[in-house]
């Protein structure tokens, strides 16, 4: 999740009005706890992973339709509003 909402902050923003301050709060605190949790080792080889991951279908889908996907998983974890309407 920390990868992934970085990439929404990045990729989503021309084509969407995202709430980048809310996205950089959730990356930030996920970070802090996941740290804490696994430690440094883990956690930065577990982020290369979903880097990797993430940055492919990214690119592999293109940003114009990965957005909107993005949006609707981040809805059925009842974080609305982090991507919205469209530019």
């Amino acid at each position: 999740m920390i990868v992934r909402v970085t990439l929404i902050g990045r990729n989503c923003a021309p084509f969407y009005a995202v709430d980048q301050a809310q996205l950089q709060e959730i990356g930030t605190t996920l970070f802090s706890q996941s740290l804490d949790r696994f430690g440094q080792d883990r956690l930065l080889k577990a982020m290369n992973v979903a880097e990797t991951e993430d940055a492919a279908a990214l690119r592999e889908s293109g940003a114009a339709f990965w957005c909107p996907l993005q949006r609707a998983y981040l809805n059925s974890l009842r974080m609305r509003g982090l991507i919205g309407r469209q530019r």
